[in-house]
């Protein structure tokens, strides 16, 4: 389709010839629509003896170029009757002006023309470079704004704030707070090459699998010739309704100009569809069975369903085996990997990665596979001084979009909250102590020698949620520790 810069802004003098050899390669409905846009008018004005001498140098069925003919003192009228048909009718009504009721047949036959015979018609028929009559509409997209797009660092970040994103709603600018822009530069690090190995935990709902996989996969893709995006879930469902997100990007007209591609035509799978320059977007469930060609960049969104499958040893070893033994093996020479996931369980797939000692601190980590990976791990509530984000430890994420407020239900079960949101899952025994170790007492069997010791915890912050908590401990003479009794609430 003509870009639409050239359709309302004129054609610039150094893109004249690409845009009669391929701007009006379109079908006949295009035609029409093209001619009124390109501001072809019914009667045109004559041009001048010179302006045709110096246009006209197409060789067409005449061995002579269209300006030895002219030369030859044939003037407009022998150009005419040395050309085939629908050109010659295209300057007669040049030289005299289109009928009105002739001006459909203009349209669909007079334009239906070769390369060769587009060239020439275009300059006897007076299409200006800069079509007069009305004034510009503004382009689809600025120069600036797709040098901007395509541009690494910051392409993706303003590619984000030109479409609409999936989830956001049409015609709503995204707002990318500070954990999206952290995400976001590393993806394109990612794209660059300078990160090959990526993974990204933080709480649900917080747009890491949007930006990801909705987003980064087609701007990966349109950013280089023939390449490919092997995009990994639970279940190839699941994997079908981000591949439909994702192409919906690809279909918006503002990337089609921004990145100069398309959806390839004939591949309507939304698993296995392609651009027009050659990229190709697959999708599988980690457990179906992962078919396809070769990667560049695999993206694992979620490899488990739930804590039930996490909690399955066998569903872990599985997806760890087929993690080594497929995903790996697809990946192209330096192909890039990125792991995104909801950290249900401490022997996860991030978990058989990371080291035994991780702490859950974010930046370059040596993991077990012997693969330096970068981290990024950001908990709802910061507890770090180094957090990735540069919060204070106790700062909420996502305050402008989540109140403190919204955490409170989620904290509400510290088995869920530790893992799904703070991105440090416990065994189910605890770090320290296992469940076996904990034993219920009536008071008549309290020993009635005990050595008495006191603990607290103290949460005396004006305005803080949490509590404070006083216990009083007995230890008997097989130092066995006898919790005697407690006291909890809110001070100040």
């Amino acid at each position: 389709m003509l870009d639409r810069s050239v359709r309302t802004g004129g054609v610039p003098d150094d893109q004249w010839d690409g845009f009669v050899e391929r701007g009006w390669a379109i079908s006949r409905e295009e035609l029409r629509s093209a001619a009124a846009a390109l501001g072809v008018r019914k009667h045109a004005a004559v041009p001048t003896a010179e302006a045709l001498k110096a246009r006209l140098a197409t060789r067409t069925g005449d061995p002579r170029t269209m300006a030895e003919i002219f030369n030859d003192g044939g003037g407009p009228t022998a150009i005419a009757k040395s050309l085939p048909r629908p050109l010659s009718t295209v300057v007669s009504w040049q030289i005299n002006g289109v009928p009105d009721d002739q001006w459909d047949t203009f349209v669909e036959r007079g334009l239906a023309l070769s390369r060769e015979e587009l060239r020439a018609a275009s300059a006897m028929l007076g299409v200006q470079k800069h079509a007069a009559g009305q004034a510009p509409s503004p382009p689809l997209v600025s120069d600036r704004q797709r040098r901007r797009v395509r541009a690494n660092p910051g392409g993706l970040s303003a590619l984000c704030r030109l479409i609409d994103i999936p989830g956001v709603g049409p015609g709503r600018e995204a707002v990318l707070a500070a954990h999206h822009r952290l995400w976001i530069e590393k993806l394109e690090a990612v794209e660059r090459g300078e990160i090959r190995r990526l993974m990204g935990f933080m709480p649900p709902g917080s747009a890491k699998s949007t930006y990801a996989v909705d987003v980064f996969t087609p701007w990966f893709l349109a950013r280089g010739r023939n390449r490919s995006v092997l995009v990994v879930t639970y279940a190839t469902a699941l994997a079908g309704r981000r591949g439909r997100k994702a192409r919906s990007v690809t279909r918006q007209p503002v990337f089609q100009a921004l990145m100069d591609v398309v959806p390839e035509k004939g591949r309507a799978s939304a698993i296995d569809w392609g651009l027009s320059n050659g990229g190709e977007w697959m999708g599988a469930g980690m457990l179906a069975g992962i078919t396809g060609n070769r990667a560049d960049l695999v993206v694992i969104d979620d490899p488990v369903k739930g804590r039930a499958e996490a909690h399955s040893a066998l569903i872990r070893k599985r997806t760890r085996e087929e993690f080594d033994d497929t995903v790996r093996t697809r990946l192209k020479s330096g192909g890039r990997i990125v792991l995104i996931q909801t950290r249900w369980h401490e022997d996860d797939l991030a978990g058989s990665l990371l080291p035994e000692d991780y702490d859950g601190r974010s930046g370059p980590v040596l993991c077990r596979d012997g693969e330096t990976w970068e981290v990024v791990s950001i908990p709802a509530l910061a507890e770090r001084e180094d957090d990735p984000l540069g919060r204070r430890v106790g700062d909420w994420l996502w305050p402008e979009y989540w109140p403190a407020d919204h955490w409170g239900q989620f904290r509400l079960n510290p088995r869920t909250w530790n893992a799904l949101y703070q991105q440090r899952p416990r065994p189910e025994e605890g770090g320290y102590f296992e469940r076996r170790c904990f034993q219920r007492f009536q008071e008549h069997e309290l020993p009635k020698s005990l050595r008495y010791y006191g603990s607290s915890d103290y949460a005396v912050t004006d305005g803080g949620g949490d509590f404070t908590r006083l216990t009083v401990w007995g230890v008997d003479a097989r130092l066995n520790l006898w919790r005697v009794g407690s006291w909890g609430g809110q001070t100040s």
